[in-house]
This record gives C-alpha cells, structure tokens and sequence, in this order.
C-alpha cells in the first residue's frame, strides 16, 4: 500500500503529514529528517490501529503538480470584481 506523503516548509523545519491517515505528521530540520520520520510515523499509526481493531483506510489521495506556465492567462474580465454576484458568461476562465 502506498500513502501520499505530503512535506512542506515550516519556519526552520519541515513538516511531513499523510492526509489519508489523520494525525499521522513528523517533522524534521531537512527533507531527509523529515522523511525518515513519516516512515516511522506511518508504522507506528498502523500498528496503532492494528492493536485498536480498527481497519487500515485504504489510500485515497491524489498527488500532483499544477503546471502555472501553460495555464492560460487570465482575461482582463479577471479582474476582482466591483460587487459579489457575478452572471455566468463567455469566459473560460472566470465565466464572466
């Protein structure tokens, strides 16, 4: 079973969760730290639910990367609106 890791920038550290195993988080003072963490994280927070008779949730979450470069770019019809209700239009982008 393969669980989506998710490791970011936290002020001088870096923070490691698993979204589709709730509370399951380490943190560590590099990449590596931080990593090495999770995989322990992760056996510890199975072999907790294991002992609690609780079924391991099979791993839901989807990882990816939004390319901002061939995203097209916004309309000048984008810009923040003058008032909160906006109709539904020709625009691919924001419907305006």
């Amino acid at each position: 079973m393969k669980y989506a890791v998710v490791i970011e920038k936290a002020g001088g550290n870096h923070s490691a969760c698993v979204p589709d195993l709730p509370g399951c988080a380490a943190t560590g003072t590099t990449i590596e730290e931080a990593e090495a963490g999770i995989r322990e994280a992760i056996a510890l927070h199975r072999l907790g639910m294991r002992a609690d008779g609780l079924a391991l949730p099979e791993p839901a979450s989807r990882v990816g990367y939004a390319d901002l470069a061939a995203q097209a770019a916004p309309r000048a019809c984008c810009a923040p609106p003058t008032n909160a209700f906006r109709l539904r239009g020709p625009c691919g982008w924001c419907g305006w």
